[in-house]
């Protein structure tokens, strides 16, 4: 039996993330974000942690009541999810010059944006589904060949 050896940091920072392949057809390296891990570590801007609170406690639901309540705020929600989740390209802030490696929220489709979220918050889980619809169709895989009763 092998023996197990202890991840080294630089091995653990080039496994982050997931290369995912957009609804606008670009493809990105995403992670996931625990968000309570964000609230526990103050990496949340102070203005946007009731939300993302309210998004641990409730999820979905808070999005949709906050985007009929504030939609701004619901917005500003959004991009700071985006920016925590994508690893490649990394979304521009702040005033300084736009690095090759970056892209503006702007570049991103309202899909995409959606997307990115979703992906941030649910990880991995949320493709198979998006997988599965772009893998084609195999007998039996829209119910053609389920039976009523056994044999």
């Amino acid at each position: 039996m092998e023996e197990l050896k202890v991840t080294t940091p630089t091995q653990w920072s080039t496994r982050r993330g997931e290369i995912v392949e957009l609804p606008s057809g670009n493809v990105a390296r995403l992670r996931t974000i625990s968000l309570s891990m964000c609230l526990f570590g103050g990496t949340v801007p102070n203005h946007l942690s009731g939300a993302i609170k309210d998004l641990v406690e409730e999820g979905r639901e808070a999005v949709e009541k906050l985007a009929e309540s504030d939609l701004k705020k619901a917005v500003e929600v959004q991009s700071w999810l985006i920016e925590q989740a994508m690893l490649e390209p990394r979304i521009h802030t702040g005033d300084d010059s736009m690095g090759p490696d970056e892209i503006e929220h702007g570049d991103l489709t309202d899909e995409d944006r959606s997307f990115v979220c979703s992906f941030a918050i649910r990880g991995v889980a949320m493709l198979e589904p998006f997988r599965e619809e772009r893998g084609g169709a195999e007998p039996g895989h829209n119910g053609e060949e389920i039976r009523e009763t056994a044999e």
